[in-house]
């Protein structure tokens, strides 16, 4: 069966990787995954809410081990989730979805593969 497709309104996207930068982004999804190495990780989807690169999305990998525990409190501080002060906390990751903050963003250059983005560090807006 032949399909009718209409491409008049298609805006083309880009997957070239974001210029290395710091980005206002909202947290748009959030999936729990297991790494590689059989870890919990947390994929954050991260859109730009403004300037030149608005509604462009970057890609986070927030492994939950204990040596990466810094990462996961200093991504939750910047979205307003916890304070500094906080020492247990539960987290239901759909609660990060909607929550803006700062992304600083590096290129990632492995092997043959095209650059990618990758976050840095996250901080309050």
């Amino acid at each position: 069966m032949a399909l009718a497709l209409n491409f008049s309104q298609v805006e083309r996207k880009s997957f070239e990787a974001l210029p290395k930068g710091t980005y206002a982004v909202r947290v748009d999804k959030v999936t729990e995954q297991t790494s590689k190495n059989g870890n919990l990780m947390l994929n954050v989807q991260l859109k730009v809410i403004d300037g030149e690169y608005e509604n462009r999305v970057i890609f986070d990998y927030i492994t939950l081990t204990e040596a990466a525990l810094w990462r996961v409190q200093d991504a939750l501080i910047a979205m307003g989730l916890i304070s500094e002060d906080d020492v247990d906390f539960e987290l239901d990751p759909s609660d990060m979805i909607g929550c803006e903050c700062l992304v600083k963003v590096v290129i990632d250059k492995q092997g043959d593969y095209e650059p990618s983005n990758k976050v840095k560090s996250y901080l309050p807006l």
